[in-house]
């Protein structure tokens, strides 16, 4: 099983993010996180990251815990989080995706290789061409997929991938997660009904704790 949850908490102080948390999950799968706001789901995925370390139960991802083995952890696992940083302004998409290739010994070759295995996007064609300061939201986004799925991650977490994206740029990146569905566990927080739909995916819904 690539994803064992038992019992996971998370805690800020007094207050729970989320507890009591268990479930197991293998690659090409779709997993929605839904919720309310402040029920956990980023704080989830942060854990899932190694961002943040559980405050009870256990996890273990891709044989490796989350608490004892962070650094094995992460190996396996690409994080796209709600924010547009992390990109340098005025290179292009393609620049900054060979910059970021390179820092994972991955040649010019492999990079337009597994760009391809992407599939065709619009979005992330345009964005490739145009410097990063001047895409759109829905550019930028494709460009932070992109370059999540340069090392072929075991389990990509994704924090409200599609929020602010109007419906042909959502579409086109439902497909991206898709295509990364097949050769990985796709775990995204949502509050799409239509996403959740489109994509198979299956709910896990997390509560607000008192």
């Amino acid at each position: 099983m690539l994803l064992q949850l038992e019992g996971l908490g998370r805690r800020f102080g007094a207050v729970w993010a989320f507890r009591a948390l268990s479930l197991c999950a293998e690659r090409g799968e779709v997993i929605s996180l839904v919720g309310p706001n402040g029920a956990g789901k980023t704080t989830l995925l942060k854990v899932l990251s190694t961002l943040l370390t559980p405050s009870e139960g256990r996890g273990v991802l891709d044989g490796h815990c989350l608490a004892a083995s962070p650094a094995k952890v992460r190996a396996a696992v690409a994080w796209v989080p709600a924010t547009e940083r992390g990109f340098f302004a005025r290179l292009t998409g393609l620049q900054n995706l060979r910059f970021h290739a390179g820092l994972l010994g991955l040649g010019k070759k492999t990079l337009q290789q597994r760009i391809s295995g992407l599939g065709e996007s619009p979005t992330l064609e345009a964005a490739l061409k145009t410097p990063y300061y001047l895409g759109s939201a829905g550019m930028r986004q494709s460009l932070h997929l992109a370059r999540a799925l340069l090392a072929q991650p075991r389990v990509l977490l994704l924090d409200e991938p599609t929020r602010s994206l109007d419906g042909d740029t959502r579409r086109q990146m439902w497909a991206l997660f898709q295509a990364a569905a097949q050769q990985s566990l796709v775990i995204l927080a949502s509050h799409s009904p239509e996403e959740i739909a489109v994509l198979g995916a299956r709910q896990i819904l997390l509560k607000a704790t008192a």
